[in-house]
């Protein structure tokens, strides 16, 4: 017995499509772990065609590739790990850290506090233990 799997950009645009339908427009995409294996340009590339506009990653550094390696300016990225490099990082690569911690939470503060005309924003986490 073997198995197949068949991966169709058109179904992940689809289903895209009809997520973002449902949820009003705001709709965005987890791709992280090359889009589960999927591959990641591939998958935002497609979904950005579908308006797509927003993307979780869950590291740092897949964000900088991901930025990097697109050269698209209107999309938004955000990773999961924390504020856990410099606050000029994140903003020079346009990389919305979601902050899970007060560590963290104090560190983008203190980042807004002396740079208060180009705030960093940031995405809270609260850890519900779900």
């Amino acid at each position: 017995m073997q198995s197949k799997l068949i991966i169709s950009i058109d179904k992940i645009q689809k289903n895209w499509e009809s997520i973002n339908q449902l949820s009003n427009l705001k709709a965005s995409a987890v791709v992280k772990a090359n889009a589960y294996g999927f591959g990641t340009i591939e998958i935002v590339k497609a979904l950005v065609k579908k308006g797509c506009d927003f993307f979780y990653v869950a590291h740092f550094e897949e964000a900088i590739e991901l930025r990097k390696k697109l050269q698209l300016n209107n999309f938004k990225i955000a990773a999961f790990e924390g504020m856990i490099h410099e606050a000029n990082d994140y903003k020079a690569y346009r990389i919305i850290p979601i902050l899970n911690n007060l560590v963290q939470l104090n560190k983008l503060n203190q980042y807004n506090n002396q740079n208060p005309t180009k705030p960093l924003k940031g995405i809270l986490n609260f850890d519900t233990g779900m």
